[in-house]
């Protein structure tokens, strides 16, 4: 007997369907014994796919110097796994993107702006929690939400009309979208992943990114990371406000994920910091696959953005549990945010004033009126209102008074002409690093893998190699010494500093050996990591 979700697909016989070429793109992704030269002749069949694939890789969203002008090629340098996902995300989206934007409570350029921005946050978030395939992320990302461009296509009415009931109950969308279709997006996309034969961690993550089986026992620990993921970054992209995709909700489930991967308030404040540039990447990537340039809006974050002046706010709670997800959704937003449990809140408080603002989270009527009463035993005419989970992120904007615009003014670093190739495998360092480098405006790639080092070195063509002496799976002094005389051979042509990470102010004595910039301590403070940095290169 079929179910719901099964009966629809079925009635639905205009339903895309993959290039021929994808389906022999999968075969091969599916057998062992497949190497890469397998992959790029599967790739070579197609030319617009061959096209695409070779645009892609010599775009920004990698950053090479040296042209890559060969498929194989591409596969020799950035490996089977990335151009095999990257192939199949640029079919799936082309197909998906055929649908055409109807009358409907859902934009589907908004749901592509939101999908792209997940995408982008995906990959920040593999990097962040060291997830071996950041490019996988990506991927599911993109299309975690495609079973709303069915619904959007083919079952307009109904779902036009789960938009409408999630606004006004202030609900979550999968659940308007059960209680009027008895089904939902997720259920609709992993059906369409499993006709269309994605991989299983993609449909995985199309299916579940709403609720990840965080207590399923025997699940697949790599799939859940991915489906967690994309949850997480989900999340905080709706936060932003970075496109639509019909459902401004946050769960309170999202916390309980983000403690699974270990994500904590200065990994989200990393996110926050990096996300504006990998959406301006991952928007020309886009544009590839659209035949289009990013638009004049996007190209203009590259630079400053004018700041705005935004409040600073009071949060005040009642349980550990209930406050994370409001505090990062505040934060998200380029506030300054102070929290505060209901039991420690005084008069003190009030009367030195420093904030401009107030959210309550999960606190009683009586908890709540005691606050009015304060406010207004000090004269204190502010902003003063509660939010509950889910989040409506809509909704707190509103009441704050800041419009989706104003969230692109978040001050942002001015990008140098600089790059720099960060050789190291260690969280948080890595991490650490990446952000510091991010402040002082320095474009960077980051190599996990240090036997591609030199295949990195004449593509990307570095200003600046950081180098983790201590990177696992190989020895880093030996490596250093092979870039060192890589880089005097090249002397004429590339002039490349090297800075040498180390554990402490002592310097191994095989240092003396090379010509580096100079040193950074793994345990430097971040203040002090991006002043050391900021002399190291500029100086």
């Amino acid at each position: 007997m079929k179910t719901k979700i099964e009966k629809i697909i079925t009635e639905l016989s205009d339903l895309p369907s993959l290039p021929f070429v994808v389906h022999k793109l999968l075969r091969v992704v599916a057998d062992r014994r497949s190497a890469a030269r397998d992959l790029a002749q599967v790739i070579s069949m197609d030319q617009a796919l061959t096209a695409k694939v070779l645009k892609l890789v010599n775009s920004a969203f990698f950053g090479f110097s040296n042209k890559i002008t060969t498929v194989s090629r591409s596969v020799v340098i950035l490996g089977f796994h990335t151009i095999k996902t990257f192939a199949l995300g640029i079919s799936v989206f082309e197909t998906a993107n055929k649908v055409k934007n109807k009358s409907s409570e859902l934009n589907i350029e908004e749901l592509w702006k939101h999908s792209i921005a997940v995408a982008a946050g995906a990959r920040v978030i593999a990097r962040l929690t060291r997830y071996k395939l950041p490019e996988e992320a990506f991927v599911a990302g993109l299309l975690h939400d495609i079973g709303k461009i069915i619904l959007h296509q083919y079952m307009r009415k109904d779902f036009s009309e789960a938009i409408k009931l999630s606004k006004e109950k202030e609900i979550p969308l999968i659940e308007a979208e059960n209680k009027i279709l008895q089904t939902n997006h997720e259920e609709v996309g992993s059906y369409l992943g499993e006709r269309w034969k994605l991989p299983y961690p993609l449909r995985k993550a199309i299916d579940s990114h709403h609720k990840p089986p965080l207590i399923e026992k025997d699940f697949d620990q790599d799939v859940l990371r991915l489906i967690c993921i994309v949850n997480v970054a989900n999340s905080l992209c709706k936060m932003r406000y970075s496109g639509f995709s019909g459902d401004v909700h946050i769960s309170h489930q999202d916390e309980a994920v983000l403690k699974w991967l270990n994500i904590r308030e200065g990994d989200i404040e990393r996110f926050f910091l990096e996300i504006d540039s990998e959406l301006i990447r991952s928007e020309e990537l886009i544009g590839i696959l659209r035949e289009s340039k990013p638009t004049e809006e996007s190209a203009e974050k590259n630079g400053e953005a004018s700041v705005i002046t935004k409040p600073s706010i009071l949060l005040i709670y009642k349980k550990d549990d209930t406050v994370l997800m409001p505090y990062l959704f505040i934060k998200s937003l380029g506030l300054e945010c102070q929290k505060i449990s209901y039991q420690e809140i005084d008069d003190e408080l009030f009367t030195e004033q420093n904030f401009e603002a107030i959210i309550t989270t999960q606190l009683n009527t009586t908890e709540t009126l005691d606050i009015q009463e304060k406010l207004d035993k000090f004269k204190l005419s502010i902003p003063y209102f509660s939010v509950s989970l889910p989040l409506n992120a809509k909704k707190i904007m509103n009441e704050l008074g800041i419009s989706q615009d104003e969230l692109t003014a978040i001050e942002m670093p001015k990008k140098t002409e600089k790059k720099c190739l960060l050789i190291s495998s260690e969280e948080p360092l890595t991490s650490r690093i990446n952000v510091a480098l991010e402040k002082i405006g320095v474009e960077t790639l980051i190599l996990n893998n240090p036997e591609k080092t030199i295949i990195n070195v004449k593509q990307f063509e570095p200003d600046i190699i950081i180098i983790d002496i201590n990177i696992s799976g190989i020895n880093g002094l030996t490596l250093l010494k092979i870039l060192d005389c890589y880089l005097k051979a090249e002397a004429e042509t590339q002039n490349t500093k090297i800075i040498v990470i180390t554990e402490n102010k002592k310097q191994p004595k095989e240092l003396s050996e090379v010509k580096i910039a100079g040193t950074i301590q793994e345990s430097a403070d971040n203040n002090t990591l991006t002043e050391t940095l900021d002399n190291l290169i500029f100086s």
